[in-house]
């Protein structure tokens, strides 16, 4: 699922990224236009394998995440910002690190710049406690 709002271009390159995936077949594209007044409207002729959520104004991207999770009907969501770009092979490499981790509840990609650096973090992980580490890891840029 992809967030977006008055950034087309960005949208663009991501949904490329996420129809380049492999077995993209399978994969169920939900995009959340979240009130945009750039011309994201028409981006759905580009992609129609998408489902796209048309809110008639930017109602936040908690909200919009929670509407697109609802519409979502699939094992797994995804969730992504507009302007991130995927590897081929992340999406199906994050389904697998669950299919094979019956007590994980989330996984998260390493994200990484153009320059295919570890991307700045906000903060420390984990805030408290220890977690288990994957057993590899994920790229997508950002």
């Amino acid at each position: 699922m992809v967030i977006s709002r008055n950034r087309v271009e960005l949208l663009r390159a991501c949904l490329q990224s996420v129809e380049a995936s492999l077995e993209r077949e399978r994969l169920q594209l939900i995009v959340v236009d979240n009130g945009s007044s750039d011309g994201a409207a028409q981006v759905d002729g580009e992609f129609p394998e998408a489902q796209f959520i048309r809110l008639p104004k930017n109602f936040g991207l908690t909200k919009a995440m929670n509407l697109g999770w609802r519409a979502a009907n699939s094992e797994y969501v995804l969730f992504l910002h507009d302007d991130t770009r995927v590897a081929p092979d992340a999406i199906g490499q994050l389904a697998s690190a669950l299919d094979a981790n019956s007590d994980a509840a989330a996984v998260c990609p390493l994200l990484v710049n153009d320059a295919g650096k570890p991307a700045p973090q906000l903060g420390s992980l984990p805030p408290a406690g220890e977690w288990r580490a994957a057993g590899g890891a994920v790229e997508v840029e950002r």
